[in-house]
């Protein structure tokens, strides 16, 4: 027999703010951090110059005065459409998403040196995806959704003149996990079952650091290096099923048409770097460029174990009567992107700026999944600020375009569904940043 789709079950295929979906450096990754920064494409690592820097470059943080707090959120409405390959088409739910950003930060000038500590609260990953309980995909996946909150408190020293340092840590809780889709059971059961669903949660939280130089040999001239640790998360939750038909009932030993069991799996936020550069080329114009390497390749395997020893139950649920582990791969590459920026101060209140960034994508054909439509991404954006005293603030619009995804693999087969065909994204973003200097 056939068995169910119960691979599907997302688990562990990452995190979100409230609601959320991954842009930047493809994958699930959502770099919706700050509105100055997302005005110029994100290219921000070498210029680190509002309480955001605390994320981007924490050497960055001995260039703000006194006291600095930053409110913001980003608000995205994605579009993303899957067509041909002799299927029906399909179309992911559109709704919009709304992922908050906080920062403080301080300096100390007393002593020889200056410090500067700060806190940030974002959530630098996000993925929600929801596909219709009819859809052709429903076998895969027909929802992913979860919550996810990073806390950064760092710290900077100004070693020189030229030469600032930062550290920081990264405390990651995946305050909720949400995975659904629609169970095959006419193909399990080889009969005229109707199909069932099948629910995922879970919730985890692990530690990580970061680092970061910022070197100024002039005021025309800043050279920035960071670096952001993987994170390993364990994922405790369970697997929850309903409508189970009676066959399923019968030929797998369930007790009636729930069950629910304890299920674990794990995370591993990947290991990133960024080297950026900013050119001031006179009092007005400053021009940046940045490069990121993101390392998606600890994205191998989605392992996900439950509290079961029934051989038949098991048989259900993993495919395997000998075992209580589904294991689905990702087999996720590397991934680089590049952004410049420009920035252009008309005056001590306001300033204007735009950006373009290029991702990678980080799925291989064979094993992409519409859970995580990932795509190589072209970035577009455009923003401003406007200061009174000791308020600033900054606005951008980004439109996320994402390349066009051929797809043909066997993702689905085995569970009597195609994921196949062309599918085209397209992710609108407005952000907002308040910051308020003492």
């Amino acid at each position: 027999m056939r068995r169910p789709s119960l691979t599907l079950v997302p688990l562990g295929v990452l995190a979100a703010a409230s609601v959320s979906w991954g842009v930047g450096s493809s994958g699930f990754s959502s770099q919706l951090l700050s509105a100055k920064a997302l005005g110029q494409g994100n290219a921000f690592v070498a210029q680190a110059d509002d309480p955001s820097s605390v994320y981007f470059n924490p050497a960055g943080m001995n260039q703000l005065e006194g006291t600095q707090f930053s409110f913001g959120a980003v608000g995205l409405l994605p579009k993303t459409d899957r067509r041909g390959a002799g299927v029906a088409d399909d179309a992911m739910k559109r709704q919009a998403s709304a992922i908050p950003n906080f920062y403080v930060t301080h300096r100390f000038d007393s002593g020889p040196k200056k410090w500067a500590t700060g806190l940030g609260l974002t959530s630098p990953f996000g993925l929600t995806t929801e596909w219709a309980p009819t859809s052709s995909l429903r076998y895969v996946t027909t929802k992913t959704s979860f919550e996810m909150l990073s806390i950064n408190p760092s710290v900077a020293m100004e070693v020189t003149p030229e030469w600032s340092i930062g550290v920081g840590a990264d405390y990651v809780h995946i305050l909720n996990t949400v995975a659904q889709n629609q169970i095959n059971q006419a193909a399990a059961n080889a009969d005229a079952s109707a199909d069932g669903t099948a629910k995922s949660s879970g919730h985890g939280h692990g530690w990580g650091y970061n680092g970061a130089v910022l070197y100024k040999p002039s005021t025309q001239h800043s050279f920035a290096v960071t670096y952001r640790s993987q994170v390993k998360i364990p994922i405790k939750g369970d697997v929850e099923l309903s409508g189970l038909s009676l066959s399923s009932q019968s030929n797998y030993n369930f007790l009636g048409d729930s069950y629910k069991t304890d299920a674990t799996s794990s995370v591993i936020l990947p290991a990133s770097m960024m080297a950026g550069y900013a050119f001031r080329w006179n009092s007005a114009w400053t021009f940046l460029a940045d490069y990121e390497w993101t390392g998606w390749n600890s994205f191998q395997s989605q392992d996900i174990s439950i509290e079961e020893t029934d051989p038949f139950r098991r048989s259900f649920i993993t495919g395997n009567p000998a075992s209580n582990t589904t294991q689905i791969p990702r087999h996720w590459k590397n991934a680089s992107a590049i952004a410049v920026g420009a920035n252009y101060m008309a005056n001590e209140a306001w300033q204007y700026r735009a950006g373009y960034s290029f991702f990678q994508k980080s799925s291989p054909n064979d094993t992409f999944s519409p859970d995580i439509p990932d795509s190589s991404i072209h970035l577009l954006a455009i923003g401003f600020s406007r200061t009174w005293r000791a308020v600033v603030v900054d606005f951008a619009f980004n439109e996320y375009i994402y390349a066009r995804r051929s797809v043909n693999n066997t993702v689905g087969n085995s569970v009597g569904a195609s994921i196949n065909g062309d599918y085209t994204t397209f992710a609108p973003a407005l952000a907002l940043n308040v910051t308020y200097r003492i």
